[in-house]
């Protein structure tokens, strides 16, 4: 007998199991990789895995509960493939992560900062310690290192998300 045939309520339903809890898991993964399939399923939706100010430790038990579930339902591979299309079309759409696509595109370029920085400020460049250039300073920066064609698509990209 699962746990859901022990529910009562609807309610109780949406937090069968606390945060971890890999009691009812049928695809045979380790509490560590079940960990981290959760944080990436997470991170691919653009939500935090942890509790903070606004995830609580009751909607992060929520979610869990339904990540088993999918992930019991769809079964390991075929999860694990919704998972990597899931974070390659975030990848491609997130505006967090087309600015962190930016700049590190710009840092493997060689340059001290990348266009998201110079355009709204990135907060990778402001952590390295890089202030926002000027608009002389920038165009001195993108004379001595062309902004690749990579990176035009992907600034492309970024531009037409964030704005």
């Amino acid at each position: 007998m699962s746990a859901l045939d022990d529910t009562t309520t609807y309610a109780e339903t949406l937090q069968l199991w606390s945060l971890h809890d890999c009691s009812d898991v049928v695809n045979g993964r380790s509490v560590e990789e079940m960990k981290n399939l959760f944080g990436r399923f997470r991170a691919a939706r653009g939500k935090s895995d942890t509790t903070n100010t606004t995830v609580t430790l009751q909607s992060l038990d929520t979610a869990w509960t339904a990540f088993v579930r999918r992930s019991n339902k769809e079964g390991g591979d075929a999860f694990e493939r919704m998972l990597l299309e899931r974070e390659a079309a975030h990848s491609r759409l997130s505006v967090g992560a087309l600015a962190a696509q930016v700049c590190q595109l710009a840092v493997d370029q060689g340059r001290r900062c990348c266009t998201a920085h110079y355009e709204d400020g990135c907060p990778r460049c402001r952590g390295r310690g890089v202030p926002r250039l000027s608009a002389a300073e920038w165009r001195h920066m993108v004379e001595d290192t062309a902004i690749t064609e990579v990176e035009r698509e992907v600034i492309g990209r970024f531009s037409a998300s964030a704005g």
